[in-house]
């Protein structure tokens, strides 16, 4: 068979967006080695390396999936697009010297970094299904370099104030004729700003530019990885993977609050004690099975992580009500769950339980840096066919948000956040025996 080079083509554009470099009189900083950055598959994976590290770190990769995000649009029929969030690194904003702590205004960007755009809405779509996105909403038109104001608290003494950006990674299929993709990497600011001690910094930021890559379809090899852009270093994680399989089953609300929020260090996943038998209906959506239910497990979310001088006693907090993206089931047989169970959602879902609600509330947190959780709950349900001869009953599981929000130290955090695609995966996998019941 005749051999074929790998073409790529790569134009490199020098980013316009205001980049300042961190002051050298503070300390001589390196560059930093992107080669041995480090890959994470959350939130609170991003936070660990890139805020609260000692010294932070300025560049992670992302561990996600083309194959989660499979797009199309009416503006380019014959094609296919598949998305990924690829990194997220820091970009500087400024330096500050406070003799006392300051609730500081900040300047920042949203949108587009300049010299990338596309269609903002399939970049919605791609946060929806995956735990690390821009962190607000985008919609059409999504804008270019926008700036927006916000307020951090910053300690005393210099503080060094950052910026994060995400790099996603965009592959896109010519269906009609034309199999081989391309790839291109779309910039977008985040809605994140945040400050570190400037004695954590060694590192100079990674400058801000735009690269587009596209790969010749004439010329790409049957071997060519389509899932990363190239073979990346794996290095060693601040924090461990948590172990799904040893994970502890507990009955009440207090046995998820020994495990989740007291244990030192804190565990991110529990199963719940509970019988499928204890919950038993039926509605029109299934004419034909009888429902039973059971509250199966309950998880960890990162939220945010905030160091703080002294105690506040109502430190303000966003976060969701209502469905966990892409699961939805009934409202009443939810509730009815609720009545019977000692595990909950902990609110009342109403008529209709909405899909990923914001909403906001105020936590106490102490002095010291906290890491802030919130709690989802994983409800299992399983069918069974009415009438002789049934079938081998089936099951389906749903997850929901938690109005449980709270803060631990940070230095009780040593495991990543279990995300929403791996619990599904235990829980239909090898977790399965531990909730089922035929």
């Amino acid at each position: 068979m005749e051999k074929k080079e790998i073409g790529i083509n790569c134009t490199e554009v020098d980013s316009i967006i205001p980049f300042n470099p961190i002051p050298k009189e503070i300390s001589l900083l390196e560059p930093f080695d992107l080669d041995n950055s480090q890959m994470v598959s959350t939130e609170m994976g991003i936070a660990q390396l890139l805020k609260i590290k000692n010294p932070i770190d300025q560049f992670v990769m992302i561990n996600a999936k083309f194959d989660d995000c499979l797009v199309t649009d009416p503006d380019y029929e014959g094609s296919e697009f598949n998305y990924k969030p690829i990194a997220v690194y820091n970009r500087y904003i400024g330096y500050e010297i406070l003799d006392e702590p300051e609730t500081y205004p900040v300047t920042y960007f949203k949108g587009w970094v300049p010299g990338n755009s596309f269609i903002g809405r399939l970049i919605d779509i791609c946060d929806s299904k995956n735990q690390v996105t821009k962190l607000y909403e985008g919609g059409d038109p999504f804008p270019s370099n926008e700036p927006a104001q916000t307020s951090i608290n910053l300690g005393v003494g210099p503080s060094m104030i950052f910026q994060t950006i995400i790099i996603y990674g965009k592959k896109v299929t010519h269906i009609e004729g034309v199999i081989f993709p391309y790839f291109l990497d779309l910039q977008i600011f985040r809605g994140e700003v945040f400050s570190v001690p400037a004695s954590h910094v060694h590192h100079e930021p990674v400058p801000p530019k735009a690269f587009i890559c596209k790969m010749d379809n004439k010329e790409i090899g049957e071997t060519l990885n389509l899932d990363s852009f190239k073979s990346i270093p794996k290095g060693i994680k601040i924090l461990d993977p948590f172990d799904l399989d040893n994970s502890e089953m507990v009955l009440t609300e207090l046995g998820v609050d020994q495990l989740l929020k007291i244990k030192n260090p804190n565990d991110q996943f529990v199963m719940i004690n509970a019988k499928l038998g204890d919950v038993n209906s039926s509605d029109p959506s299934f004419p034909n099975q009888n429902i039973s239910i059971k509250p199966i497990a309950v998880y960890n979310r990162y939220i945010d992580y905030v160091t703080l001088e002294s105690p506040d006693k109502a430190y303000p907090i966003s976060y969701f009500k209502g469905f966990v993206p892409g699961n939805q089931f009934i409202t009443k047989i939810i509730e009815f769950c609720d009545k019977f169970n000692q595990v909950t959602k902990m609110y009342s879902g109403g008529d209709s339980i909405p899909t990923q609600e914001p909403a906001q509330k105020t936590i106490r947190l102490r002095a010291g840096t906290s890491i802030i959780f919130q709690t989802i709950i994983v409800y299992g349900m399983r069918m069974k066919d009415k009438g002789e001869n049934p079938n081998p009953p089936s099951f389906m599981h749903v997850q929901l948000y938690r109005d449980d929000i709270f803060s631990v130290p940070a230095n009780n955090v040593v495991y990543e956040p279990v995300n929403p695609i791996d619990c599904s995966e235990y829980l239909t996998g090898k977790g399965a025996s531990r909730w089922k019941e035929i």
